[in-house]
């Protein structure tokens, strides 16, 4: 209740009225047991302009029982951005790992990326480390995660070579952003594409 009593934050605005009645719904299907509706609830909240509704979800993720790893994503997500708490990259890596360890398939990359953002070398060595069997199994996203790492010489001595090569396994399997960065190595290189 107190959840739909804070939705009704911005009542007067036709598509707060929308998304108050959408997430109510997700709400009540989550209290009675839809685990699915949690993290809908979540989305639908996440998606919002207003930090009213981020705090409201922070607020509804952090009381939620300890048993669905995809909401350790989305707390790692609130601390990572700072939505609805304050930004705290120690934390989100801490319900990251959590979120990894349930099998969350998108935590994964999330982790890296906080690792990355926390930049000290312990955290680019635990990133390096969990990332490199990912990336040679052939997951994308860990894929350019590591050539950028060698591109910088972040967790692993830099090397370019090693950079376009990872980038290009990346490119192959359609990473958006992959095609862009490869360029960008192989002309850093003075390699023809």
């Amino acid at each position: 209740n107190n959840a739909r009593n804070a939705l009704n934050i911005y009542y007067d605005k036709p598509q707060d009225s929308f998304i108050q009645s959408y997430a109510y719904h997700f709400l009540i299907l989550s209290k009675r047991g839809a685990t699915w509706a949690q993290c809908d609830y979540i989305k639908i909240l996440w998606k919002q302009k207003n930090p009213n509704y981020w705090t409201i979800m922070f607020n509804y993720a952090i009381t939620l029982p300890n048993n669905n790893p995809e909401i350790y994503g989305w707390l790692s997500r609130c601390y990572r951005e700072g939505r609805g708490i304050e930004k705290n990259l120690i934390i989100a890596a801490k319900w990251m790992r959590k979120a990894c360890e349930g099998g969350v398939k998108w935590a994964d990359w999330e982790l890296f990326d906080i690792l990355w953002r926390i930049n000290t070398p312990e955290s680019m060595s635990e990133a390096v480390g969990f990332g490199m069997p990912l990336a040679e199994s052939g997951v994308r996203e860990l894929q350019g995660w590591i050539a950028r790492c060698y591109r910088e010489g972040k967790g692993v001595e830099k090397d370019l070579d090693k950079a376009a090569e990872w980038m290009r396994k990346a490119c192959n399997q359609k990473l958006w952003y992959a095609s862009w960065e490869l360029f960008d190595i192989l002309w850093l290189i003075d390699t023809p594409v």
